[in-house]
């Protein structure tokens, strides 16, 4: 058993209203290209 390749996000439960199906916001820092500043960018 070796360790798995997948891609695994971490996030915060936004709603959970649904049957079947959450709602999850993850978040991605990085820095800026140009500036060398860390941006926070969220998807839902």
């Amino acid at each position: 058993m070796g360790v798995s390749k997948r891609r695994h996000l971490q996030g915060v439960v936004l709603s959970d209203k649904m049957d079947k199906t959450v709602v999850v916001r993850v978040a991605r820092v990085y820095k800026h290209g140009l500036y060398n500043k860390v941006v926070t960018r969220h998807k839902k």
